[in-house]
């Protein structure tokens, strides 16, 4: 018996295995694309779960959250603690206000903020030749910043002056090790608030 052959001298019979071959390729290669994206991207944003957030809180949200024991809740509100390790959160002073609540804390000023933002904004050099001024960042955050308030103030004023994430833009421009000298651990040391 003997078997058609095209033009090209295969048999259609392998033309099909060749196209099957190339589907579940195709097939393999999407679904290893899918699943990079749902589940290891959010790794590179793992930090960001736990640390530094820009995200601004709705008026619904700001209402809700787990019970608390803070200061001044009224009867029948809820009141979610703090995220004491993530300062970077713009949000995170105004939560702090409303946990110590009738108490007062010690603000930094947003024109102080504002001038700190633009420091840090203006030490990623400007380009490829430019040198990064990282003693900047370190003198900001050894000796200026006094609480982790005044880290979210900083954080906010950077994000309104700029429209930019402040973890992400030092992240841009600060190696590993001068990102953990010069911000995480100097951050880490500092109090939570303190009173006014």
């Amino acid at each position: 018996m003997n078997k058609v052959k095209a033009l090209n001298g295969s048999t259609p019979q392998k033309d099909n295995t060749l196209w099957w071959v190339i589907g579940g390729a195709s097939a393999a290669l999407g679904t290893g694309a899918l699943i990079y994206f749902l589940f290891f991207t959010e790794k590179n944003h793992s930090y960001r779960a736990k640390g530094p957030t820009n995200r601004i809180k709705t008026k619904k949200e700001n209402k809700s959250g787990s019970t608390g024991t803070g200061t001044g809740t009224a009867i029948g509100s809820t009141l979610s603690e703090p995220n004491w390790n993530n300062p970077f959160d713009m949000n995170y002073e105004q939560d702090v206000v409303r946990w110590v609540k009738p108490k007062r804390i010690q603000l930094l000023h947003p024109s102080e903020a504002s001038q700190l933002a633009q420091t840090l904004y203006e030490a990623k050099g400007s380009s490829w030749w430019a040198n990064d001024d990282e003693q900047a960042v370190k003198t900001i955050f050894q000796k200026r910043l006094k609480d982790k308030v005044q880290v979210a103030t900083l954080s906010r004023a950077f994000w309104v002056k700029y429209k930019k994430d402040l973890w992400e833009y030092l992240n841009g421009f600060l190696s590993k090790s001068e990102l953990n000298n010069y911000v995480h651990q100097p951050v880490k040391r500092l109090p939570n608030y303190r009173f006014a």
